[in-house]
């Protein structure tokens, strides 16, 4: 490899490190989050009203943007539905207003995986039975309950691809507590 090579490969590692470095130095941390709700509905059928659990981390990279982890499981008649996805997360309110507020908006989207065991699958592996991939989004108001956690109620709506059940479309109401450590 001539040297010509090596430098340009050189100069890019360098600058994928310090761009890593310059946004993790601006970064705000990890938060986590547990919350306990309703499965809602089904919106191309209006059946199925059950439990929910979720349980996620976000990684803040400055006040406005974090990159959102979570996982999520419903409990609706016989059907468990599972679903981990990776979301980007917006905090609105430190565009609406500059103060530090005790209220806050979170947006998020994001995709992720879902698999359904149901008694016509009998299954409760992945990638079989009506498994699907999702588009997630939502709006998660908060409440600051003091300077480690926020009391958050989570209202996501899910659309699955590629699945031919009455899965199509759920969403889901999640109260719940985020804190940081």
């Amino acid at each position: 490899m001539s040297t010509f090579k090596k430098n340009e490969i050189m100069k890019k590692i360098f600058t994928i490190v310090g761009i890593l470095l310059s946004a993790n130095s601006f970064a705000q941390g990890w938060t986590y989050q547990a919350g306990l709700g309703s499965h809602l509905w089904n919106i191309s059928e209006t059946k199925g009203v059950g439990l929910s659990m979720n349980v996620g981390t976000t990684y803040d990279f400055n006040t406005y943007v974090g990159i959102r982890l979570d996982a999520n499981l419903d409990f609706v008649g016989e059907e468990r539905i599972k679903r981990a996805g990776l979301q980007a997360n917006f905090h609105l309110m430190p565009l609406i207003n500059n103060s530090s507020a005790k209220y806050g908006l979170d947006f998020h989207l994001g995709i992720g995986g879902v698999n359904n065991s149901n008694a016509a699958y009998t299954d409760s592996y992945l990638l079989r039975g009506d498994d699907a991939w999702n588009r997630t989004f939502g709006l998660t108001p908060t409440y600051q309950l003091n300077e480690k956690l926020q009391l958050t109620l989570d209202l996501t709506l899910n659309h699955n691809k590629l699945t031919d059940t009455h899965l199509k479309n759920y969403a889901n109401a999640i109260i719940g507590i985020r804190s940081t450590f």
